[in-house]
Order: structure tokens, then sequence, then C-alpha cells
């Protein structure tokens, strides 16, 4: 039961004219071969374009990323620049309190405060503290602390001077 299959030698031309026999043209019917070639050179047209479309595609978000990156880096130098200004009016703004409260300028820097009321505040609780600070002791307050201890050479002194 075993039939011994012989291989078949064929070409393409035998293969289309298979074909052609096959293929009535007067039903409509495509020759496949030719059908398979056309598409196969549509897909490598098609194959191509997409080829430069991908090289423009990557192109174009190169330069996305070089103007993000121009767009990122003028974003930081906006807002180093905005907080250099506020810095700067805060420092005004110490220096003008400081002025009108009749703070020494070099306490200046030393007010603190989110606002110019608050910094007024401190203005003055500060120099509630300077003239606090700075006046004269009373001496009628009451005795200052003992007399210091003795000194070994005082001592000393004291026996040798009286004898």
């Amino acid at each position: 039961m075993s039939e011994t299959v012989e291989p078949v030698e064929t070409s393409i031309d035998a293969v289309r004219g298979e074909i052609d026999e096959i293929i009535n043209p007067d039903m409509g019917l495509v020759d496949p071969v030719v059908e398979a070639e056309k598409w196969k050179a549509l897909a490598r047209k098609h194959e191509a374009a997409a080829k430069v479309n991908a090289e423009a595609a990557i192109r174009l978000k190169e330069l996305e990323d070089l103007e993000k990156t121009e767009v990122e880096r003028l974003a930081e130098k906006a807002a180093l620049l905005e907080a250099e200004l506020t810095s700067e009016r805060v420092a005004n703004l110490r220096t003008r309190i400081a002025a009108e409260s009749g703070l020494p300028a070099n306490l200046a820097s030393r007010l603190t405060g989110s606002d110019e009321e608050a910094m007024r505040a401190d203005a003055k609780a500060l120099l509630e503290a300077i003239a606090a600070e700075r006046k004269p002791a009373s001496f009628d307050a009451g005795p200052r602390g003992s007399a210091p201890a003795p000194s070994t050479d005082d001592w000393l002194r004291n026996k040798l001077l009286t004898r």
C-alpha cells in the first residue's frame, strides 16, 4: 500500500502556464503571480515611504526636544530671576522699616516677618530689647552678690602685714 511519490520538477513558467489554463481571462479573474508582484511592489514603495517618514519623525522629535530644553532653560531662568526679585524686595522692605523705626542699619537684616506689618512689629520688639539693655544699672536694686573669696596670695599678704 505504499505508493512512491516522485518529486516533480517544476519551474515558475510551468506553474504560470498551469494557472493560466485554470484562470479564464474572460471571467475577470486576475493572474495571482502578477497580483502578488504588484502587491510586493506596493509594499516596497510603502516601506520606503515609511522609512522616510520615520526619519522625519525622529528629526521632528529632536527639534521638539531642543525647543523643549530651551523652554525649560528659560523657565528656570525666569524662576531664578523671580526669586531674586522677591529677595531684593524683602531686603528693601527691611531696610526701609529699619530706617523708619530708628533701628540701626546693621540690624535691619535681623528683622523677620512675611509682610510689612509683621516686620514693623519685629522692629518695635527689637528696639524695646535694645532700649532695655541700654538702661543704666540702678544702684538701689539691692545687693549685687558677695565679695570674691580671698585667694592664697591675699591670705599670705594679710598674715605678713599683721605681724
